[in-house]
């Protein structure tokens, strides 16, 4: 607990100040579960790095190491002994199948890794003196965040939406999801059902908040056909209603519900009209 001056009608008092979850866990060690010292964070998250790093270049050297065997021990021939052309439509060939399973093997890691390290999400709060989900959520993106620059390939295609199925999320058929990418994707897939014929375009999802240090989660629902375009952003406790539109910088604030059908703009929002109207009929 710290006190602070503070004055009042001209006399100097002092009132103390409580420090937020997050000082109480860290800095006070008043977590209820481990929390490893605050000194060790920066080491710890950097070793996460060097490994992300490490792990990046591992196709450039298995490629290397490829090209070797087929052109020395299947043959017979030494890489120096080749015109540099072959060489290289060689190495560029196997670097494109090795980088392919890389990322393919790292999409099957971070689904493993989110559902060891985090499990599933469920509504509710997650203070960082009470609840160890904020530091397991902050060590999956450690070891995971290189994910997130790969994502914006598969968008707008069927791969997307059953890579955050195995995440946790409940997306529906003919879905078109992030087709010009978002930044960032879906944070807690798990919270967030999309149904069938939605598109979500460069939107913000976010199911979590944090408001004076309460960190807490909520559920975000898509009803079918609705349409969320560019830089929009719902909120945790969001519905949005059967062909509902928000367009671009539309904000839904926590806990509110698109009705059915209506065009919703602007931050803050207003309702102006039927989006069957709108949208078609200009």
């Amino acid at each position: 607990e710290q006190w602070l001056p503070v004055d009042v009608f001209g006399v100097s008092m002092s009132m103390p100040r409580e420090a937020k979850p997050f000082g109480r866990a860290v800095y006070q060690r008043k977590a209820t579960y481990f929390m490893p010292p605050w000194q060790l964070m920066p080491f710890i998250f950097s070793g996460f790095i060097a490994l992300r790093t490490g792990y990046q270049v591992v196709p450039i050297w298995v490629s290397w190491y490829a090209v070797a065997v087929i052109t020395y021990d299947l043959g017979n021939n030494s890489w120096t002994e080749m015109p540099e052309w072959h060489y290289l439509l060689l190495l560029v060939f196997m670097y494109l199948w090795v980088h392919m399973m890389h990322t393919l093997l790292r999409f099957l890691f971070d689904v493993n890794m989110k559902w060891l390290i985090i499990g599933r999400r469920q509504p509710g709060l997650y203070p960082w003196d009470r609840s160890s989900y904020c530091l397991r959520w902050k060590i999956f993106e450690g070891l995971c965040s290189d994910t997130l620059r790969d994502l914006p390939l598969l968008g707008g295609s069927a791969f997307l939406p059953a890579f955050y199925n195995l995440m946790g999320s409940r997306i529906g058929r003919y879905v078109c999801l992030y087709p010009t990418g978002a930044d960032p994707p879906m944070v807690e897939p798990d919270l967030v059902v999309i149904e069938d014929l939605a598109c979500v375009n460069f939107c913000h999802i976010i199911c979590h908040t944090n408001t004076l240090g309460s960190f807490a989660l909520n559920r975000i629902v898509i009803k079918s056909g609705a349409t969320l375009c560019t830089e929009s952003r719902l909120m945790g406790g969001v519905v949005i209603g059967q062909d509902a539109v928000l367009l671009e910088h539309t904000m839904a604030m926590v806990g509110d519900e698109v009705e059915p059908g209506t065009l919703w703009q602007g931050w803050p929002v207003q309702t102006i009209g039927a989006a069957d109207n709108k949208a078609f009929n200009p």
